[in-house]
């Protein structure tokens, strides 16, 4: 008898198959269209913990120093994300700086939260609470709308352009946001969901 908990669903084609315990490093595709259905990346919660933890950490320098600084002509000025969102709504963009706070501030922030207390409730002895599935599924639906990473190449890309008119000064919020973006696509790559569920439901 097949258990349920061994049960994956193709999110390409729906298909459903039974997918045996797997060995880290493992792969299994689906027979039928061809796509991912689930890869064992790796089985430390420690590591993805400490990992979500650092990007909260970069998160809150990120948004609590100096972005970029402009001088020329003896005169200089410098910015914070959260002034740049602020300067949207005040030059009557209000939809665009809505949209900036929400898809480079707020999810982000919120999503590693929810990352964070999920891996701890999957650390913890037995089974956890069904507010813990809940939450990591919250998380998992914010993924796709975290954009800080495409924030940072407009920002690469604003720099190119503007450079040639002022002097143009990073601060820590943007080596913050740079060490963000790498920490944040180490966790996308080591973190199996697997191994995460398989905590939950306390079976580590």
């Amino acid at each position: 008898m097949v258990e349920l908990d061994q049960l994956r669903a193709c999110l390409a084609c729906d298909a459903l198959w039974r997918i045996p315990p797997q060995e880290e490093g493992d792969r299994h595709v689906c027979k039928r269209c061809g796509s991912v259905i689930e890869e064992r990346k790796g089985e430390s919660l420690d590591g993805a913990l400490a990992a979500n933890i650092a990007a909260a950490i970069l998160t809150l320098v990120a948004v609590s120093f100096p972005f970029l600084s402009v001088s020329r002509s003896g005169l200089e000025n410098k910015i914070s994300v959260i002034d740049a969102i602020n300067v949207l709504w005040l030059s009557d963009m209000v939809f665009l700086s809505i949209a900036c706070g929400f898809l480079i501030l707020l999810i982000p922030v919120v999503r590693v939260v929810l990352l964070v207390i999920v891996l701890i409730g999957a650390q913890m002895r037995g089974r956890a609470s069904r507010s813990f599935a809940t939450t990591y599924r919250l998380a998992r639906a914010l993924e796709p709308w975290a954009m800080a990473e495409i924030f940072l190449v407009g920002v690469i890309v604003s720099l190119v352009k503007v450079g040639s008119l002022a002097d143009i000064g990073v601060g820590p919020s943007f080596w913050a946001l740079c060490a963000l973006v790498l920490t944040l696509g180490f966790v996308q790559a080591t973190q199996s969901s697997h191994t995460t569920w398989a905590g939950l439901r306390g079976r580590l």
